[in-house]
């Protein structure tokens, strides 16, 4: 009987840590799929706050480079 209680109790040791590892594996793995839509999600808000910035810039140096070519135009004639 007591040989019995231990194999018992062994087998549900072993059942109890084998779930434990499969739900840290799937744990785990929604860890890491939560991380990675996290960085996704941290790229696109750098991108969409350095857009507008970098859109300005792009204008302003487009603006900067007609006036300056028409201003030397001009002083040339």
């Amino acid at each position: 009987m007591n040989n019995s209680w231990k194999e018992k109790s062994d087998r549900l040791l072993s059942n109890a840590q084998e779930k434990h590892q499969r739900a840290l594996a799937e744990v785990s793995a929604e860890k890491e799929a939560a991380e990675e839509k996290l960085r996704l999600l941290e790229i696109k808000v750098v991108v969409l706050f350095l857009l507008p910035y970098s859109l300005v810039c792009c204008l302003l140096k487009m603006v900067f480079t007609f006036l300056t070519t028409f201003f030397n135009s001009v002083t040339h004639y």
